[in-house]
C-alpha cells in the first residue's frame, strides 16, 4: 500500500522525481507521527525517526543493488 504513495505523483501527470520524493517524505512523516501520537511521544520525534529509517534502508537498498551491478534505466 506505502509503494502507491510515490506513483500518485505520476499518475497524477508529474515526471518530476523531487514531487515524488516530498509526496513520500510528507507521508513517512505523517506516519510516524500518528505512531508517536499512539506511544504518547513528541510528533516530532516519531516523524523525524520514521523519515531517517526510511533514508536508511532506502540507501542500504540503493547499496547492494548497485554492488552487485544491477541498475534501473
Amino acid at each position: 500500500i506505502g509503494a502507491i504513495v510515490p506513483l500518485i505523483s505520476y499518475l497524477a501527470g508529474s515526471s518530476d522525481l523531487y514531487v515524488a520524493l516530498a509526496m513520500s517524505a510528507g507521508v513517512l512523516f505523517a506516519a510516524g507521527a500518528v505512531v508517536a501520537r499512539l506511544t504518547r511521544q513528541p510528533l516530532w520525534y516519531g516523524g523525524v525517526r520514521q523519515l531517517v529509517l526510511a533514508v536508511i534502508a532506502a540507501s542500504v537498498t540503493y547499496g547492494v543493488g548497485r554492488a552487485i551491478g544491477t541498475s534501473v534505466n
